[in-house]
């Protein structure tokens, strides 16, 4: 039993040595008068989600775990050509979807945040719904 008490200590120390970092994904609507209505699914998900953004406001539409890392770094820009953690993303404007590969990397800006997470945000603005 002693013996197993001292092992106590070595266990919890190793165990909390792991820290796992968060990625956030977001939608900032910078059109002047649209609301937009997003609909996307999560890439492991069977639950449709909705989520209204309105002219000059950000939501954070879900967040999603990026497994170990060090104490002091934020997880980095995993994706090259989609953002693979949707299943699919669309966007819609009073009912009629602009259309558009909303999953593409090129779409999304990646910023680390300094807290052991990082954000991933799909900025909608006027001249990107009226060149679609």
């Amino acid at each position: 039993m002693k013996k197993l008490l001292l092992l106590i200590p070595f266990i919890l120390l190793f165990y909390s040595c792991d820290y796992t970092g968060v990625y956030f994904y977001e939608v900032k609507n910078e059109t002047t008068e649209s609301a937009i209505e997003v609909k996307f699914q999560k890439h492991n998900d069977t639950i449709l989600r909705s989520v209204t953004v309105y002219p000059s406001t950000t939501e954070r539409i879900m967040k999603d775990g990026s497994g170990l890392i060090g104490m002091h770094d934020d997880p980095g820009d995993i994706f090259k050509d989609s953002i693979n953690d949707l299943k699919f993303i669309d966007l819609y404007i009073e009912g009629n979807k602009i259309e558009g590969k909303f999953k593409a990397r090129s779409f999304w800006f990646f910023s680390q945040n300094g807290d052991q997470s990082s954000t991933y945000t799909l900025k909608i603005t006027d001249s990107l719904i009226h060149s679609k």
